[in-house]
């Protein structure tokens, strides 16, 4: 679990396309699951246009910037996020268990 739901926003994001586009609840079972997993990633990953990537699949955008000289290849952060709950919030240390035994004592 986050601290913030705005950490989980590329991961949902991925979730919900597989989910809603992908996934047809009778069609998965006990015995096929493994193979549609595998189905579903080729899909998504081969067949898929991306709009973020120009409308090309991942393997598609993969190869174009692998054809690209390193100092051409576009630059981006997944990820940033910079919050003070995120960099600021103390830990909060769980309590250290003590048998009945050594509470008695104390």
């Amino acid at each position: 679990m986050c601290k913030l739901p705005q950490e989980n926003a590329y991961a949902e994001r991925v979730q919900g396309t597989i989910k809603y586009e992908y996934l047809n609840p009778e069609m998965i079972t006990e015995e096929n699951i493994q193979r549609k997993i595998m189905q579903i990633l080729w899909l998504y990953n081969n067949e898929r246009p991306h709009s973020s990537l120009g409308t090309r699949t991942p393997v598609e955008y993969e190869q174009y910037i692998s054809s690209l000289d390193e100092k051409d290849r576009p630059q981006m952060t997944v990820y940033k996020w910079s919050h003070p709950l995120l960099t600021e919030m103390p830990v909060a240390n769980k309590k250290e268990k003590r048998s009945k035994k050594e509470k008695s004592q104390h």
